[in-house]
C-alpha cells in the first residue's frame, strides 16, 4: 500500500508537500476562529458521552442533542474523545481546544483529498508535466468554501469525502479489491454516497472486465465481491461496537433504522440550499415540510425522489456509452453529486461539497472547453449559501438584502444552469454520434474527436 501511494504521488512531490503544507497551515490558522455552536456543542456532547460510557449506549444518548450521525464518523470522534479526555481530562473537552482538534479532523481530510485530485489528474494526464495536477488540486484546497466548512463552521463533510476519493484513486490504478471497503466506510457516514455506486462498478467493468480475454471478467466479478465483502466487514466491525447492525443481526438497532432517523429527523422542503426547491420556495422563515409542500399534485418529498431517480438513470446509461471509461467516471461522479444537492429535497446547504473535488479534476480536460471554469461557477454560490446560514446565527455582516426572494431564486437558478450544461456536455458526448475510438491513455486524455 505504500508503495501504491508513494508511486502515485512522486512526480512533483516536492512542489505537492508545499501546496498541501501551506493549506494544512492555513486550516490551522483559521481553525482558530469562528465556529458554528450547534453543530460544535453536539460534537462536545457526544464527545463527552462516548468518553465516559461504553460505545453500546451512545444511542440512548437523549439529554442533548439526539445523535443523528451514522456509526461511520461516531467511530472517529469516539477516538478523539476519549484520547482527549485521557491526556487533558473529560471536562476539557469543553474547551476551544478540542473545538480546534474536532474543525483539524475535517482540516487534515481536505488535505488528502487535495492530495488524491493530484493522483487523479497525474493518471488521467500522464507526462513529465505536473502543473495542471498541482492547479487542479490548489482550486480544491484553497476553495473558500472548502476550507469555510472544515476550518471555520467545524463540520466533517470532508470525511466521508476523503474515503471516496481515495477509493476512487485507487479504482484508477487497478485496484479492484481496496476501493469497496473505503467506499463502504464512505457510506457509512453519509449513505446518500451510496447512489454513486452503479459509476464505480461501470468503471471497473470498462477498464478492467473488458479485455479480450474472457477470464478478465471473472478474475473482476471475483475481486470484486471480494471487495464487496471486506465493504460488508467494515460497516460491521464498525457498527458493532455501538450495538448497531444489519439486519438480522439481533442487535439493538437496525442500521436502516439509525438511517431513517437521520434522514426523518428534519423534514424541510429546503434547509439553506441553493437547489431545485430554493428556486420554488426562495427564502422562508416559517418552512413547510416537503410532505406538504406540493407541485403538480404531488409532494415535494415524492416529485423529488422520481427526478432524482430519473436523473441517475440517464447518469449510469451515460457513463457507460461514454467511449472513454476514465471520462465517464469522473463526469459521472461530478453529475450525480450534483444531482444528490439539486434535486432532492430536505437537503443542506453543505451538501455541495462531494461535487467540488470532481470540478476540480475538469482542469485535466482542455476538450471540455469552459467547463473546466465550473468549479469557479459552483463555489460563488456555494459560499454564500454556507455564510448566509452561518451569519443567521452568528452574525458578522449586516447584509440583510441577500435573504431576499430573489436573491435565493437566482442563485438557485444559476446552480441549476450549471447543472443542465454538465448533464448536456455529457449526455451529448455520450449520444451525439461522435466517434467511438477509445481514447488514448498513454497521453493527455481528451474528448476531441477527428472531426473537432
Amino acid at each position: 500500500m505504500s508503495a501504491l501511494v508513494s508511486t502515485a504521488f512522486r512526480p512533483g512531490r516536492r512542489a505537492l508537500a508545499l501546496l498541501l503544507g501551506a493549506a494544512l497551515l492555513l486550516r490551522m490558522g483559521a481553525a482558530c476562529f469562528g465556529g458554528f455552536y450547534f453543530d460544535l456543542n453536539a460534537f462536545e456532547e457526544w464527545a463527552t458521552f462516548l468518553a465516559t460510557h461504553p460505545l453500546a449506549t451512545f444511542y440512548t444518548f437523549s439529554t442533548g442533542t439526539q445523535p443523528d450521525h451514522l456509526p461511520g464518523d461516531v467511530i472517529v470522534l469516539a477516538a478523539l474523545g476519549r484520547g482527549f479526555a485521557a491526556a487533558f481530562g473529560v471536562a476539557r473537552i469543553d474547551s476551544d481546544l478540542f473545538d480546534w482538534l474536532l474543525k483539524m479532523v475535517g482540516g487534515v481530510s481536505d488535505i488528502v483529498i487535495g492530495g488524491c485530485i493530484y493522483a487523479i489528474v497525474r493518471r488521467l494526464r500522464p507526462g513529465p508535466d505536473n502543473r495542471v495536477a498541482l492547479i487542479a488540486a490548489a482550486c480544491w484546497l484553497f476553495n473558500p468554501a472548502v476550507i469555510f466548512i472544515s476550518a471555520i463552521w467545524g463540520q466533517w463533510d470532508a470525511f466521508s469525502l476523503a474515503l471516496l476519493m481515495l477509493a476512487v484513486m485507487l479504482l484508477l490504478r487497478g485496484q479492484t479489491v481496496l476501493p469497496w471497503p473505503l467506499f463502504a466506510w464512505a457510506c457509512l457516514v453519509k449513505p446518500q454516497l451510496i447512489a454513486l455506486a452503479p459509476i464505480l462498478l461501470i468503471f471497473a467493468v470498462r477498464e478492467h472486465g473488458l479485455g479480450p480475454n474472457r477470464g478478465e471478467i471473472r478474475r473482476l466479478g471475483t475481486r470484486t465481491l471480494a471487495g464487496c465483502g471486506l465493504g460488508v466487514l467494515v460497516v460491521v466491525a464498525i457498527s458493532y461496537p455501538f450495538d448497531v447492525g444489519l439486519p438480522g443481526m439481533g442487535l439493538r438497532w437496525d442500521l436502516a433504522e439509525r438511517v431513517m432517523f437521520a434522514v426523518d429527523r428534519h423534514t424541510p422542503t429546503v434547509a439553506g440550499a441553493f437547489n431545485l426547491w430554493g428556486f420554488i420556495k426562495g427564502h422562508t422563515e416559517i418552512e413547510t415540510t416537503d410532505l406538504t409542500t406540493r407541485v403538480f399534485g404531488l409532494t415535494a418529498r415524492s416529485l423529488a425522489m422520481i427526478l432524482t431517480a430519473l436523473a441517475l438513470t440517464a447518469c449510469y446509461v451515460a457513463c457507460w456509452r461514454l467511449r472513454s471509461a476514465r471520462i465517464a467516471l469522473i463526469w459521472g461522479l461530478l453529475f450525480a453529486t450534483l444531482t444528490l444537492y439539486l434535486l432532492p429535497t430536505r437537503i443542506h446547504e453543505r451538501y455541495l461539497l462531494p461535487a467540488l473535488p470532481f470540478a476540480a479534476i475538469l482542469v485535466a480536460f482542455p476538450a471540455l472547453g469552459r467547463l473546466r471554469w465550473l468549479i469557479a461557477g459552483l463555489t460563488a454560490p456555494f459560499f454564500v449559501s454556507l455564510y448566509l446560514v452561518y451569519d443567521q446565527s452568528f452574525p458578522l455582516l449586516a447584509i440583510p438584502d441577500l435573504r431576499a426572494h430573489l436573491t435565493y431564486r437566482s442563485l438557485s437558478a444559476l446552480n441549476l444552469l450549471l447543472y443542465l450544461w454538465v448533464g448536456a456536455t455529457g449526455i451529448r458526448l455520450a449520444f451525439g454520434g461522435m466517434e467511438r475510438a477509445p481514447v488514448p491513455q498513454t497521453g493527455p486524455v481528451s474528448l476531441r474527436s477527428p472531426a473537432d
